[in-house]
């Protein structure tokens, strides 16, 4: 796939180690929690850099606005030449859509062993979701606060050998919206700017190739499920607050609808997650279905044994 993919395994929150000091509760996103034994306010890079030292998952590259970067182009090269290059290789992210998301996900598609453009897209989106979370999520337990994820300050680029990358162009807190507060500001705040980030491209992606709402949907909670899995085995110390944070952001509309939390065989109440989507990678040859799957239970329910794949 174009990412990290972390749903490929049972889907776990595990239980913060003996002895580990206890996280910091939510607070507003504008005060921070005091993380890897410091209290300070780091900027916005700064923070961003600490959350990508935690692994590859994490990074999201931030700075001016990024010039052409030399990347091969979108589809099929006419050229099989190694020297040809995108002089648009990096764009923002509102520019994903129409002919050049159908390109990418195609592209995507093929990568990952077809033609099936819907397919590809569900896995571009998954990934992308993936970073916006692991970004979002982790600001927000290593220091109580939140990025700007708005789709016009990100910047994409999909290179010919890795995965998706993303670059946030002058990085700087999300600001609270007018109104009431919420009761809950510390994941509205993520909630709403992986939102910001994501929703212009769900909409787009149901124009074309037809990829439902529900999948969307199920990717985004998925992502969100595996985010919060990694970051706990990074950082047990901070396990309790991952699990609270990630099952309040799960209570929230409309990830509520996406799926439910399963119980884990010793009680624990986050044991686990199903969604009721497919993100349609069991159609890629070989491919077979992830941990938090719909058609998992369903195979269960109609086949004996269980252990056969869908086709």
């Amino acid at each position: 796939m174009t990412g990290t993919d972390p749903r490929r395994r049972r889907l776990r929150f595990p239980r913060r180690s003996a002895g580990a000091p206890p996280p910091a509760g939510p607070t507003r996103p504008g005060r921070t929690v005091p993380h890897a034994g410091t209290s300070d306010d780091p900027d916005p890079g700064t923070l961003l850099d600490r959350v990508a030292a935690l692994g590859p998952h994490f990074t999201l590259h931030h700075g001016p606005t990024p010039q052409p970067e030399p990347f091969p182009p979108v589809g099929p090269a006419p050229d099989p030449a190694p020297e040809a290059t995108d002089p648009a290789g990096s764009r923002p992210l509102v520019e994903l859509r129409g002919p050049l998301l159908l390109a990418t996900a195609a592209d995507i598609g093929r990568r990952v062993g077809t033609t099936d453009t819907r397919v590809g897209a569900s896995t571009l989106h998954l990934g992308l979701a993936a970073r916006l979370w692991s970004s979002a999520l982790g600001c927000a337990v290593l220091a109580g606060r939140v990025p700007d994820l708005a789709p016009d300050r990100l910047w994409w680029c999909l290179p010919a050998d890795g995965p998706l990358r993303l670059r946030l162009v002058g990085p700087r807190y999300a600001s609270d919206p007018p109104g009431p507060a919420d009761p809950d500001p510390l994941a509205a705040a993520v909630h709403r700017t992986v939102r910001s980030a994501l929703d212009p491209l769900a909409g787009e992606l149901r124009v074309e190739p037809g990829l439902s709402p529900r999948i969307v949907l199920g990717n985004t909670a998925s992502a969100l499920v595996g985010t919060a899995r990694v970051l706990r085995a990074t950082v047990p110390e901070y396990a309790d607050l991952i699990t609270s944070l990630t099952l309040r952001l799960l209570a929230r509309s409309p990830l509520d609808a996406a799926g439910r939390v399963l119980p884990g065989p010793d009680g624990d109440p986050a044991g686990g997650y199903l969604r009721r989507s497919c993100c349609l990678y069991y159609r890629v040859p070989g491919g077979g279905t992830c941990g938090d799957c719909v058609l998992n239970t369903r195979a269960r329910r109609t086949r004996p044994g269980g252990d056969r794949e869908p086709t």
